[in-house]
């Protein structure tokens, strides 16, 4: 779990003399940015952190700004697009890693987020792996300061030969919409690290890292240049150490590569702070940290710390080996290596264009630029790669998000547990497959998406700790208690839930894709039905759809000639391969009217109470629909759509599609 210290980072800000400031947070746990606006002049980013660490939790996901007051009270909150400073940064093609033989990608949205062990460090888990329960360390990057540092780590680390103290390399992990290089995984060790110190600290151990260190620097020409107990993991199943974390390793004599961070030096502190628990020498800058202090010192064993040998063995051990090393070649070079290895430099993005004013006149100009801000790549109707994802606190033991943050499993409390011959004939009738065997389980909370709005529903599994399970065959909204989801199915087993008890939801993620990209090239059909044709066929109007697999059509008022399939379909495809982006958002009556969609505004009767906004869909570059079904995050991702065919009847028609 990330530590609340390291939670916060702000990257810029605007401060004003006198006031108004307003700093850009970001919040690694939700990996969002946050403007924090206050009126007062504030030269450090500190009030505005804490102000914001009250809130945050609290505040919806479309919430792009806050202002405070001096207290730190929220006074409001925006929820404007040109609010939102969010910078979308580069991320370079997969071909630019010139990745060696063997090396694997993976896609971000097959990883399955496990815990969050620190800011842009994930757990995970393949969904689509041989072995789906072996857990990975996730490495990625979202702002273009972060990329030269995965892009170096990534780089060198793959090109690793495998050895039995460095964690291993997996896969390069690419971004679902255009396969970009977004970060890394690496196998996880569960031992955990040095920083653990009940454990007995074993003179094997140091000999251990003593040659990985030299493989490291002697025969691949390779500075870690961040040696410590945080970087040393154990491996409990073979009694070995293991390094890891490269973001500070370079090529010996290569830009970045400094000698008052060199390697030995780094085991000699390493080593001196586990026997001793004496971190004061280490904590000034590198250049100030002096190794014959350490040499002159006598190392006192601390009293809780516990060594398998006693301290002078391993002073001796260390007084060899830094020896010989001052005694052996030096490398001037990493070329000097026998094995060195090498790879590409950061790749830089291609030009843009951005209008500058000179004496205020504007002009043209080819422009480098590392990120783009999010607001304006979604004006230009551009796809933009969502990393948000809901604060961990807000997540129930148990529950699982894919690295899209789209929940797909939850736990939650049965609530009620009804056979189904004792419910309600209008609940019956929603289940026309019922029988005396089935069930209707309600939960507390749900991610099956009910049947409704022209989807289907979601299917899958709960269980519980007792080894009962439930197939989920369909879910409903009650139709006799509003607000309640009806789960239909039948238990596995004779063993039943107990109402009350904590049970764990899963649904099929591979169905939940299917309905959502029926649901979302239903939009996109309609989308271009509309834009083609609104202003053409009497009468126009959008009236209906089903994305039913079997059954998927959107119907129109007005008559339809067939002659326009072949440009509907056309425009379909158009649409599909903008890798337009699909945003969820909510809006309340006026919005409609701002927007001129006034028509489209659906009837209050729909709200919960207390509730205000419709949920939306919005089809960037597109349409905004009513909508509570689920749906992909760009039009790309829906795959081939096709226009079956144009039915007519009663002064209506019917257009149904395929997606393949």
């Amino acid at each position: 779990m990330l530590k609340p210290e390291e939670r916060f980072f702000a990257p810029s800000g605007n401060i004003y003399p006198g006031g108004p400031s307003t700093w850009h947070i970001m919040d690694w746990d939700q990996r969002r940015l946050i403007s924090v606006t206050m009126d007062e002049e504030l030269q450090s980013e500190d009030p505005a952190i804490e102000h914001l660490q009250k809130n945050v939790d609290d505040l919806a996901p479309d919430v792009f700004e806050i202002r405070v007051s001096p207290q730190g009270d929220l006074v409001s909150t925006s929820t404007d697009q040109k609010d939102d400073n969010t910078l979308c940064p580069y991320h370079p093609p997969l071909e630019a890693t010139e990745r060696p033989d063997g090396i694997q990608t993976i896609s971000r949205s097959d990883l399955e987020e496990l815990d969050r062990l620190g800011p842009l460090v994930d757990l995970v888990r393949c969904l689509r792996s041989s072995d789906p329960d072996k857990k990975l360390v996730f490495k990625y990057y979202f702002l273009d300061q972060r990329l030269s540092y995965v892009w170096h780590e990534m780089n060198l680390w793959m090109r690793l030969p495998k050895h039995p103290h460095i964690v291993a390399f997996d896969k390069i992990v690419v971004d679902e919409i255009e396969g970009r290089c977004v970060g890394f995984t690496t196998e996880y060790i569960p031992g955990g690290t040095l920083e653990n110190k009940s454990r007995t600290f074993k003179l094997k151990w140091l000999t251990q890292l003593i040659a990985v260190i030299d493989e490291l620097n002697l025969n691949l020409g390779i500075a870690h240049q961040d040696i410590a107990p945080r970087n040393l993991l154990v491996d409990e199943a073979a009694d070995s150490i293991i390094i890891f974390d490269f973001n500070f390793s370079v090529r010996i004599g290569e830009p970045g590569y400094s000698e008052a961070r060199n390697d030995i030096k780094g085991v000699l502190f390493t080593i001196y702070e586990i026997i001793t628990r004496d971190e004061t020498l280490r904590a000034v800058r590198h250049e100030e940290q002096i190794v014959q202090e350490i040499e002159k010192k006598e190392w006192i064993q601390h009293p809780d710390v516990q060594l398998d040998h006693p301290v002078w063995e391993f002073r001796e051990v260390l007084r060899e080996w830094s020896e010989k090393r001052c005694r052996g070649k030096q490398l001037a070079t990493y070329k000097d290596a026998p094995n060195f290895i090498n790879w590409p430099d950061t790749p830089q993005p291609p030009l843009s264009e951005m209008v500058v004013y000179y004496d205020g006149k504007p002009t043209t100009e080819l422009i480098l630029l590392w990120s783009t801000e999010k607001k304006k790549m979604l004006e230009q109707g551009k796809t933009v790669l969502n990393w948000q994802r809901p604060p961990q606190c807000k997540l129930k033991h148990g529950d699982r998000i894919l690295r899209n943050a789209k929940l797909h499993s939850l736990q939650t409390l049965i609530t009620a547990i009804r056979p189904f011959g004792s419910l309600e004939a209008e609940n019956r009738e929603l289940f026309k497959q019922g029988t005396d065997e089935d069930y209707a389980v309600v939960t507390e909370e749900t991610i099956f998406h009910p049947q409704g709005g022209g989807q289907p529903s979601d299917v899958g599994k709960m269980a519980d700790e007792s080894g009962a399970s439930f197939t989920v065959a369909s879910a409903r909204m009650d139709a006799v208690r509003d607000g309640q989801v009806l789960h239909f199915g039948r238990f596995d087993s004779d063993k039943k839930f107990t109402e009350g008890h904590k049970v764990t939801q899963d649904i099929d993620v591979e169905k939940r894709l299917l309905y959502s990209r029926y649901h979302t090239a239903g939009h996109v059909l309609g989308s271009a039905v509309n834009h083609l044709l609104k202003d053409t066929v009497e009468g126009f109007e959008e009236l209906k759809a089903s994305h039913f697999p079997d059954s998927a059509s959107c119907e129109f008022q007005g008559l339809i000639d067939g002659k326009h399939k072949e440009p509907i379909q056309k425009k379909v495809d158009e649409f599909v391969a903008a890798k337009m982006p699909v945003e969820i958002d909510w809006w309340d009556a006026e919005e409609f009217r701002k927007n001129g969609l006034e028509h489209l505004t659906p009837d209050a009767s729909f709200l919960g109470p207390g509730e205000t906004k419709f949920r939306v869909v919005r089809i960037v570059g597109a349409e905004v629909y009513p909508c509570g079904g689920t749906h992909v995050d760009t039009t790309d991702l829906c795959g081939e759509t096709t226009v079956k065919k144009i039915a007519r009847s009663k002064g209506k028609s019917k257009v149904s599609y395929l997606v393949k």
